[in-house]
């Protein structure tokens, strides 16, 4: 499987970095960790996608998600 970032997806990480700087208070350095670590299990999906459930509304296109 390939893990594909969409525009969207960056979109909303920077929407995400914006709340959680600005709105949450969170520091820089707490940021690029969680940041990190979102993107790092994001892209682990590329090689442990079968240990996880099968999307059932999806089935029909036939892409395992």
């Amino acid at each position: 499987m390939k893990v594909v970032y969409t525009e969207q997806s960056y979109d909303s990480l920077e929407e995400l970095t914006d709340f959680l700087l600005e709105e949450q208070g969170w520091t820089l350095e707490k940021l690029l960790s969680f940041r990190s670590g979102l993107l790092d299990k994001a892209d682990a999906l590329e090689t442990t996608y079968n240990n996880y459930q099968q999307e059932e509304y999806l089935e029909h296109l036939g892409k395992g998600h």
